[in-house]
């Protein structure tokens, strides 16, 4: 059993893109404006419950019955506090995401179009059944996505990692990660030689959230931007501060940073003649149990082309879903042929291994002349902070 949404644009030339692959949370709301009802997402639904039967969704019910089941009192406490929201543990940013070079501004930003996505299925507390697992959690009954797969879908940086040197690799559009100083100095170099204008979007974002199309002279910015993601204060002394980055974090297994993090990509023109009027677009096109289902477009005046920003939806011809069913169908090949040749406990530091080699791992020297730039900086302002108060 599987569900994919697949997000293609088309550019000037004729040539497809594979913008993102969705798991299965993959919203079929267009289909809906289309057709004037839910007959996609039906026939989906059917397919999947073919496949295996009873379907049921994972939205943390599971989660929930197992912790009560073994920690009672921790369970009760946190229902009491749930209603007295100040008695309750705050729940703290992780430090590094506070760090100025952070790309965390999509986390606030607010949705245009709010879609929410109701399945009917009952919610999964255990029970023999096909598992539409919302909250990607390894389970003892089989899963609509491999959680390998899910997993991968659901980070951008992943997904182009798998790809990128595939089958499908000249659908995929040349990516660079940016943010919290892991920058890849190279790539960045190469990419800014292809195109006028550009997109950075965050590598775990979705609905468009925090993506912007930004002219070269402003991508060129990103460049000599490598460095650490953080200083950490070693001991209460001023001066003694430790450089942090990025591959420190991956070394430990800690992947709080990725929510800090955006890829760059060269932004395809993908304007299309809709009704009459020039406007940009993408395809959703729905592939389930490796099969297509259909596909429609999205236009908008918006260069962000997702429903959700304020794209329309529109019909595809009959010739057009023909050439879409079987890329789309080739994709979804090839992503879970090589989303699956990793293995679950430390696929996580692998998908980043090859881009931290490629970039060149950061030195010793590098550290001591970050640590050293850094308490250069702030001895500078010490001193210029104690001639503006002597000014007073």
């Amino acid at each position: 059993m599987t569900l994919y949404g697949l997000d293609l644009v088309l550019d000037q030339e004729g040539k497809y893109h594979l913008l993102e692959v969705n798991g299965v949370c993959s919203g079929m709301k267009g289909f809906g404006k289309i057709y004037g009802d839910d007959r996609v997402e039906q026939q989906v639904y059917q397919m999947l419950q073919q496949r295996y039967g009873k379907i049921t969704v994972n939205d943390g019910s599971y989660f929930r019955l197992e912790y009560k089941k073994k920690h009672p009192l921790k369970y009760r406490w946190a229902k009491f506090t749930a209603k007295f929201p100040f008695l309750g543990r705050k729940e703290k940013t992780p430090a590094v995401l506070l760090a100025p070079t952070a790309r965390i501004d999509w986390l606030m930003e607010k949705i245009p179009v709010s879609h929410s996505r109701a399945f009917p299925f009952e919610p999964y507390t255990g029970q023999e059944s096909g598992v539409l697992n919302l909250d990607n959690e390894e389970l003892l009954h089989p899963l609509v996505n491999p959680y390998l797969t899910e997993a991968i879908a659901n980070n951008k940086f992943y997904t182009y990692q798998v790809l990128k040197d595939s089958a499908i690799k000249d659908m995929i559009p040349k990516s660079t990660l940016l943010g919290l100083g892991f920058t890849h100095e190279q790539e960045l170099e190469e990419i800014l030689q292809t195109a006028s204008q550009f997109v950075i979007k965050p590598i775990l974002g979705s609905q468009g959230r925090g993506i912007e199309i930004i002219p070269k002279r402003v991508a060129q910015r990103q460049q000599g931007t490598r460095g650490p993601a953080d200083f950490r204060v070693k001991s209460d002394l001023p001066f003694k501060l430790i450089p942090l980055y990025v591959e420190d974090m991956i070394d430990c297994n800690m992947f709080s940073f990725e929510h800090g993090l955006g890829m760059l990509q060269p932004f395809i023109d993908s304007r299309q003649n809709i009704g009459g009027e020039k406007m940009y677009t993408s395809i959703r096109s729905i592939v389930c149990n490796e099969q297509f289902v259909d596909a429609y477009v999205r236009a908008s005046d918006n260069k962000k082309v997702n429903l959700s920003q304020g794209a329309q939806a529109f019909p595809l011809t009959e010739k057009d879903k023909e050439k879409i069913a079987s890329l789309s169908e080739k994709i979804v090949a090839v992503f879970e042929e090589q989303s699956l040749g990793y293995e679950i406990p430390d696929f996580e530091p692998k998908m980043y291994l090859p881009y931290v080699e490629s970039r060149g791992r950061t030195t010793l020297e590098m550290r001591r002349k970050d640590a050293q730039h850094e308490l250069t900086n702030t001895v500078v302002g010490v001193f210029t902070h104690a001639i503006e108060n002597m000014k007073i």
